[in-house]
């Protein structure tokens, strides 16, 4: 098999396994599905930028395309592809279950006890960040940044949960609080880089 047909055997493998359909995957890099068809039949190539957003759009990098494979790779792939998905469905609907949860809160105060808590809302934020920073801690230990920016949200949103909580304290200095533990922050993350 010569350069060309690896490549567009790839292509094809890649894009199945990512589940898109040839005008989808065009409309992603702004081409037509023509160019995608006649990229998949070997009657041309794309230049090496192209293929390097072809190759992040389906999950890979361009020496794989570039390069022979065994079924047995695609598949692996493919189980790749559909455990980042699996991940995404799951940190979503824990989210959508924290909100859900602050909602029945809210509901319940304003129909029972005739109170607005809509301070439920806002303690989703932080519940929301608690509970990806946990799952993103179980899946990508190694992913610092990624950490960063959640607790860094969770930190806030409780700050801003607390002083939203208590407006009749006027307790706004809170979020001075807040300034020297994002620096804390900010220099944990950069340490461990």
């Amino acid at each position: 098999m010569d350069e060309r047909e690896t490549i567009a055997k790839n292509l094809v493998k890649l894009r199945e396994a990512n589940r898109l359909t040839q005008a989808e995957l065009a409309e992603q890099l702004n081409y037509t599905d023509k160019a995608i068809s006649k990229w998949e039949r070997g009657e041309s190539l794309p230049d090496v930028l192209t293929l390097k957003k072809v190759a992040t759009i389906l999950g890979s990098d361009v020496n794989f395309i570039l390069e022979s494979h065994e079924e047995d790779d695609f598949i692996a792939k493919k189980k790749g592809v559909f455990k980042i998905q699996n991940r995404i469905a799951i940190c979503s609907l824990a989210v959508t279950v924290v909100w859900l949860i602050a909602t029945l809160v809210f509901v319940y105060f304003k129909i029972y006890q005739k109170v607005d808590l809509w301070q439920a809302f806002i303690a989703g934020v932080p519940a929301s960040c608690f509970v990806l920073f946990v799952l993103l801690r179980r899946w990508y230990k190694s992913n610092k940044l990624l950490s960063f920016i959640v607790i860094s949200l969770f930190m806030w949103g409780f700050i801003a949960f607390i002083y939203l909580a208590s407006l009749h304290l006027n307790m706004w200095a809170l979020f001075f609080i807040g300034v020297p533990i994002q620096v804390i922050f900010i220099l944990t993350y950069r340490l461990k880089m």
